[in-house]
């Protein structure tokens, strides 16, 4: 199923990069990450080959992804480990249901240490 998705996600990123090479868009309209991966030159000078750019964008979304991910736990690991934060986070003028979520996280944390 996995591998199912990354070819299905890696096959619309293709089409994409079809579709701006015929555009033949100059590296000074480029806009976004694929147009800047489409005109960087190895150390050789030449252009990345499209497998160079697909791997590239499939990578930066999921680094983006993990480190998102990895932060929101750490966070919550030490939120969780010093009640005092929490009630310092509480002062701060955060919706309730974050202030919710995370005293949910903290007693799962401490019924995991008893």
């Amino acid at each position: 199923m996995l591998g199912q998705c990354r070819t299905k996600f890696r096959n619309i990123i293709r089409v994409e990069l079809e579709k701006r090479k015929r555009e033949n868009r100059n590296a000074n309209e480029a806009k976004d990450l694929m147009d800047e991966l489409m005109h960087m030159k190895d150390e050789e000078g030449k252009n990345l080959i499209d497998e160079e750019v697909l791997d590239n964008i499939v990578s930066s979304i999921h680094i983006g992804y993990i480190s998102t991910a990895t932060l929101s736990t750490w966070t919550l690991y030490f939120i969780a480990k010093d009640p005092n934060v929490l009630r310092k986070l509480r002062v701060c003028d955060f919706p309730p249901q974050y202030l919710a979520f995370i005293h949910v996280q903290m007693h799962l944390h401490n019924d995991t240490r008893e």
